[in-house]
């Protein structure tokens, strides 16, 4: 399904959370407003999906976020005083101005598209670079399911990618997760997440130090020509000398796994 350009939707406020397009996002509401924007939502079932910027119960247009996401309302059960729903985000969406405030909130959206800059070889160690961190954050979290590092890899699209990854952050702060939502251009956002990635590696004393993977990568390097090799040598010199946390860090493993594959 497909948002039009321009368009008026009734507006479901999330408190705490941040919904991304290619996700889905099962909920319960118990504010009377939200749950009659969800009833409005018509045969096709689209909502406009945004963050609270403001912690208040009946937020209106200025206690928003500017940007949220279109998305369609999967499943609805009411139920005494709560409704059950679950959301699949569409595509993101900006605010244009606010139509109706009561009982719910409504407003004129407009459909944001990505920003996509070539495929290089610079955006290239950017994406693997995203791709190790997450797999390092997954592979040391008690709460991430080890299969979405094996997921996060099957994407081929950046875009959905970095959302996939921004998605599954559900311990980040809203605020924090709302910025990776309003960065269109698609690899500063990738950019973005992999520093938010390191900080929470770092955080959490995840952060790779490990000499002897450090002593395999150089082993790998031997039978690599001498210019790349010394180029991916002296990655690894800095590796060992960075902090723990540093943004830099996955892009040069990345790097460096890259060069090696080079002999195979």
């Amino acid at each position: 399904m497909e948002l039009s350009p321009l368009m008026e939707l009734p507006i479901l406020p999330l408190r705490t959370m941040v919904l991304f397009p290619h996700a889905a996002l099962p909920m319960t509401l118990s504010r009377r407003a939200a749950s009659q924007a969800v009833a409005a939502a018509g045969l096709d079932g689209l909502v406009a999906v945004v963050t609270q910027a403001h912690d208040v119960e009946l937020p209106g247009g200025g206690d928003l976020f500017a940007v949220g996401t279109g998305a369609v309302v999967r499943q609805l059960s009411e139920g005494g005083d709560t409704t059950m729903v679950i959301l699949e985000g569409l595509e993101r969406i900006a605010i244009v101005d606010i139509v109706q405030t009561r009982p719910f909130l409504k407003a004129r959206v407009r459909r944001l598209a990505s920003e996509r800059p070539p495929r290089d070889p610079s955006t290239e160690l950017v994406r693997a670079g995203l791709l190790a961190s997450f797999d390092e954050l997954v592979r040391g979290s008690t709460i991430l399911p080890i299969e979405l590092a094996v997921v996060a890899r099957s994407i081929a699209d950046d875009s959905a990618l970095a959302d996939m990854i921004a998605s599954a952050l559900v311990e980040t702060a809203p605020a924090l997760r709302q910025d990776i939502l309003a960065t269109l251009n698609v690899r500063r956002r990738m950019e973005k997440l992999q520093e938010l990635i390191g900080s929470q590696l770092d955080i959490l004393g995840l952060h790779a130090k490990l000499p002897p993977k450090q002593i395999e990568r150089r082993a790998k390097l031997e039978q690599v020509p001498s210019e790349p090799r010394d180029e991916a040598l002296r990655g690894l010199d800095r590796l060992d000398e960075m902090p723990p946390g540093s943004p830099e860090s996955p892009v040069i493993k990345a790097y460096v796994e890259w060069i090696a594959e080079l002999t195979r």
